[in-house]
């Protein structure tokens, strides 16, 4: 009695550290969402950060072409808040490994944030000189704080990125401590896992599969909305832009959710971890709402720059008129090619996830009934012993009786 209240209670201290420890997955997810925001913002809009003044001009903060230019540590910044993010969901508690992956992506995205924010050329001489006839009259030393907004945004991301590296420090390393104790009884438990994990693990996927899929998402959206002109057609000592800046960026609404509906899915991959059903039932609706937006952005032909369309026709007029035409029709409808590449990809993908799921789902089925075995011998073996107890007690009853006799 007094072991199974000891254990009751050891249970219990466990259940409630690792409670403690425990990650929500709305943080890393608001993250994601925040960190995408942050950065198709800078890359596609950065004039939307601006003074309005009522009924006066709007003011934008920053030059717009020289934020773009930074382009590079902008997608490396957001590359790296996504991995320490997706590391908080793929551990889903505060580690040790998840510290040493948060305090290294934390350094590396803080040098991509002074990179970037460290120079006063981004911001716009007007703004500056807005900030110093508003306020300079009042308090110089306000004026001078708000004349530096670079200095401002950078001065919070670093607090940010502090707090949360101590944080995960902290919690990660007192982890350590409670796991070496439990490690024992891991140990011990790990033999009657072993066989189950390995009829599971052919229906697990690699993690590598998610994280590529985020990185591309990123990637793909960073460069439609933040520099489409480098998808061109190269042509000598010219390059001919496929689509039009201004059109393509005009439709950031759909390209932001469809960027969010692929990064949902793929987060999905990594909260669930194998090929279930309910991943199965998440991958196909985000993907017929990705496949609307992508329908959206890339049906019209008003996307295509017309000076591409006009060299197409062009430079194909020479050829064989069968091969012409055919390959004219291909190459003059880029954003088709796009959208029927990208559907054909989402519908392999969610096929492949439906038949993978039903056939985890088979498996689940057979463990069960493998589970349920043993409690059928059970039941048949006490039936057989009460049915032998029972023989037993009648055999001396009458052996009794004849006795008396």
């Amino acid at each position: 009695m007094s072991e199974q209240v000891d254990q009751s209670t050891l249970s219990e201290v466990h259940h409630s550290h690792d409670k403690k420890l425990k990650i929500s997955v709305f943080e890393p997810v608001m993250g994601i969402i925040i960190s995408l925001i942050a950065t198709i913002v800078f890359l596609g809009f950065p004039h939307i950060i601006t003074v309005v003044l009522i009924g006066g001009p709007v003011i934008p903060t920053f030059y717009e072409d020289i934020i773009r230019s930074l382009w590079i540590p902008i997608v490396l910044w957001l590359i790296f808040r996504l991995v320490v993010d997706v590391s908080y969901l793929v551990e889903r508690k505060y580690t040790k490994r998840l510290a040493n992956i948060a305090l290294v992506g934390n350094l590396l995205t803080a040098i991509c944030t002074f990179i970037i924010f460290i120079s006063i050329r981004i911001v716009n001489i007007d703004f500056i000189n807005f900030v110093y006839d508003y306020y300079g009259s009042i308090a110089m030393w306000f004026a001078n704080i708000l004349a530096r907004p670079n200095l401002i945004i950078l001065v919070i991301i670093m607090i940010v990125l502090i707090l949360e590296s101590i944080n995960v420090y902290k919690k990660g390393y007192k982890s350590k401590k409670k796991e070496e104790e439990l490690e024992k009884e891991a140990e011990q438990s790990a033999d009657a896992h072993s066989e189950q994990e390995k009829d599971t693990r052919g229906r697990k996927f690699s993690y590598f599969e998610p994280f590529k899929g985020i990185i591309l998402t990123v990637i793909v959206t960073a460069i439609f909305l933040g520099s489409p002109g480098i998808i061109a057609f190269v042509f000598y000592d010219r390059l001919i832009p496929t689509f039009v800046t201004e059109v393509i960026r005009s439709l950031w609404i759909p390209i932001i959710l469809w960027a969010l509906l692929r990064i949902g899915i793929e987060v999905a991959y990594l909260i669930e971890r194998k090929y279930t059903k309910r991943l199965a039932i998440i991958t196909t609706i985000g993907d017929v709402l990705a496949i609307i937006c992508g329908f959206i952005i890339f049906v019209s032909p008003r996307i295509v720059n017309v000076e591409y369309t006009d060299f197409v026709h062009r430079y194909f007029d020479d050829m064989a008129a069968w091969f012409s035409v055919i390959l004219t029709r291909i190459l003059e409808s880029p954003n088709l090619i796009v959208l029927v590449v990208m559907i054909v990809v989402l519908v392999v993908e969610s096929i492949n996830m439906f038949r993978r799921s039903i056939k985890s789902g088979d498996n689940d089925e057979d463990e069960e009934e493998v589970k349920r075995i043993p409690i059928d011998i059970k039941t048949e073996t006490d039936g057989a012993n009460a049915d032998a107890t029972a023989e037993e007690v009648k055999a001396d009853i009458e052996e009794t009786k004849a006795e008396e006799m």
